[in-house]
């Protein structure tokens, strides 16, 4: 079993990709140790993303209020729109269903 940063770092990956299929410009924003966001840019958009990634039966346990206040706040200084990416993996860490978006 892959340890929590590794399932966080794949998930951040399954999501930067996505994003990159969707016409997004993306840069990992590397807050601390254990925190990856992901910037993503288009002509009318710019997104800071928090993933959340759980590995099946776990699912992905959504920002905290208090997380949320933070990680809005890092977006609006920088001018981002503040979102969460929830994804779950399967034992061989691949992407189960679609990735659930929620706009903070």
């Amino acid at each position: 079993m892959d340890n929590v940063v590794d399932v966080g770092s794949i998930g951040v990956r399954i999501v930067a990709q996505w994003l990159s299929r969707q016409g997004f410009r993306t840069r990992m924003n590397f807050v601390l140790s254990s925190t990856t966001d992901i910037e993503a840019v288009d002509q009318n958009t710019k997104m800071l993303i928090q993933v959340r990634t759980a590995v099946l039966p776990a699912e992905p346990a959504p920002l905290t209020a208090k997380e949320v206040a933070l990680f809005q706040s890092r977006a609006w200084d920088k001018n981002f729109e503040p979102w969460e990416a929830m994804i779950q993996l399967d034992s061989s860490n691949a992407i189960i269903g679609q990735i659930m978006w929620r706009k903070l």
